[in-house]
């Protein structure tokens, strides 16, 4: 599969996790002594009709450092409700279960998301060539 090809091809410098996080601090004190600092982290975002994929780099939850992470947007008038209708226009409820239908129209937005997973981390680049693999094996007669 050509995606699992290029999945390879993805060099250590383009990992989003291998991006520098910036930090400005400012040269004024503020009050007690602290001082300010601003924090820019990099994030990659491709916007389609069918959706939006964002790659951030988070701090860890448990461990020094950052990890990158994969966001999928989905635009709420593309989402289905549990009985497979399009979801009428109202906020979001506590809980609620939504349905997004890929198909040959939006085939496009999945393999972006791939590609998304496979910039994110080496981890991630690992993992998800892993699971086209798996797939791949099932679908082969």
């Amino acid at each position: 599969m050509r995606e699992v090809e290029a999945l390879k091809k993805v060099q250590p410098n383009e990992f989003e996790e291998s991006q520098a996080v910036q930090v400005e601090v400012s040269t004024n004190n503020s009050a007690d002594g602290f001082q300010s600092a601003v924090q820019r982290l990099p994030q990659f975002t491709k916007t389609t009709p069918h959706g939006s994929v964002q790659i951030q780099l988070k701090q860890k939850q448990r461990a020094v450092g950052y990890q990158a992470m994969v966001y999928v947007c989905l635009p709420m008038n593309r989402v289905l409700d549990m009985n497979g209708n399009l979801r009428k226009p109202s906020p979001a409820k506590s809980k609620e279960t939504v349905y997004y239908d890929f198909n040959g129209e939006n085939a496009a937005f999945i393999l972006d998301i791939i590609h998304a997973f496979g910039m994110a981390s080496q981890q991630h680049n690992e993992d998800i060539r892993q699971i086209l693999g798996k797939i791949l094996e099932k679908t082969k007669p």
